[in-house]
């Protein structure tokens, strides 16, 4: 059976817009989409030089936002949930993989339980933390590939011949041109794509 680790922000759930509106609002702020910064890869530094805050206010923001109605209700990436179940109907196995904390783990499983409660007991959820090798993790894993939105989170280094690298295409990461990406992964534009291709 084939696994797969997929990252959960930016390729299911469409985090960081909607926690930069969240902590707009928060912050008595009247940002709309428009005034973020697209163009950046994100990491939590955007959200601290953007609002002037610091680290530990947009880590605690961040967990206040993802156990939040505005969180909950936040419509799913087009095409990730019909995603997930056409990977498990093939009989292969999706695996959440992400840099979420242990302490926000359940407000993804009560997120899948709200838009696919079909799902809720099929996936498996692994809340990694800030700094951990995803790769390392789907090799342990022994996982035939690994989706994320990050570059950083995509280089496979001496793992290439044994685990396929896709980056999910988002706003902030549509800039990158091939030889930017680790050596070895590839592109895919949305969900059809990444079906076509794992």
């Amino acid at each position: 059976m084939a696994i797969h680790i997929i990252d959960f922000d930016e390729v299911i759930f469409p985090f960081n817009e909607n926690a930069f509106l969240f902590i707009s609002q928060r912050l008595g702020r009247e940002n709309t989409l428009k005034d973020y910064p697209q163009h950046k890869i994100f990491d939590y530094h955007v959200f601290t030089n953007f609002f002037n805050i610091s680290d530990e206010q947009v880590f605690s923001l961040f967990t206040e936002f993802m156990y939040s109605p505005k969180h909950l209700n936040a419509p799913p990436i087009p095409g990730s949930i019909n995603g997930l179940r056409e990977l498990i109907s093939r009989g292969e196995q999706p695996i959440i993989g992400t840099a979420r904390f242990d302490l926000e783990k359940q407000s993804i499983i009560d997120y899948f339980k709200k838009h696919a409660p079909d799902l809720s007991d099929k996936i498996q959820v692994y809340t990694l933390g800030q700094g951990a090798s995803k790769v390392e993790f789907a090799t342990k894993m022994g996982a035939k590939s690994l989706v994320d939105d990050h570059p950083k989170n995509l280089n496979l280094n001496g793992y290439a011949y044994v685990i396929d690298g896709y980056i999910f295409t988002t706003k902030w990461n549509k800039h990158l041109k091939d030889y930017e990406l680790p050596k070895g992964v590839k592109r895919i534009n949305n969900w059809k794509d990444l079906l076509n291709k794992i």
